[in-house]
């Protein structure tokens, strides 16, 4: 998880001739430098993709970096158009990372929608998950405790077997309506 820090400097004014003094400010350190997007690797199978485990070792095996992706927002396609910004489209797997920016500390809840099977995590905690074939379907809200904003660690493993696609996500604070989460948060 990447967040800014706080640190403690000390600065001496000369206060004229009478001496000087130490005064405490404190700085934040610089955001880390941020592009936008997602990472994003492929791998485009000749064969059915039917789980997770199988789109992990199609990942490790044949997987092939793509330029980023501009966002966490594909909305469901027609039969016979790309996944993402794959070149097929069907029996596709990708693995998206990056960086998502949370601005404010609270309780948020997080829906992850696709087809066919995903598994995110935010921070490391599984905000989405479903391992199977469906339609473009939502899969479940997870809640998830935000102490400090800053910038939090985003990691999906999708697949997509046949038919059209779609993998998108949804958002709400503190028990607030979820909306789709704005395309200008995330970053790698």
């Amino acid at each position: 998880m990447l967040k800014t820090h706080t640190l403690m400097v000390v600065i001496a004014c000369v206060a004229g001739a009478v001496g000087s003094s130490a005064i405490a400010s404190e700085l934040s350190a610089p955001i880390p430098i941020v592009k936008p997007g997602l990472k994003v690797t492929y791998a485009e199978a000749p064969k059915k993709i039917k789980s997770l485990e199988q789109a992990r070792e199609l990942i490790d095996t044949i997987g092939a970096p793509a330029d980023p992706v501009p966002a966490f927002d594909f909305r469901d396609t027609e039969d016979g158009d790309p996944v993402m910004t794959a070149s097929q489209p069907h029996n596709v797997a990708a693995e998206i990372t990056g960086l998502i920016r949370i601005d404010e500390p609270g309780s948020y809840q997080f829906e992850v929608y696709s087809n066919d099977g995903v598994e995110t995590k935010l921070g490391g905690q599984t905000i989405g998950y479903f391992d199977g074939v469906q339609g473009c379907e939502g899969n479940g809200v997870t809640e998830v405790e935000i102490t400090e904003p800053g910038w939090y660690e985003l990691t999906t493993l999708y697949f997509q077997k046949g038919g059209s696609s779609c993998l998108m996500m949804k958002w709400g604070k503190d028990g607030a309506e979820l909306d789709w989460v704005p395309n200008d948060i995330f970053g790698h």
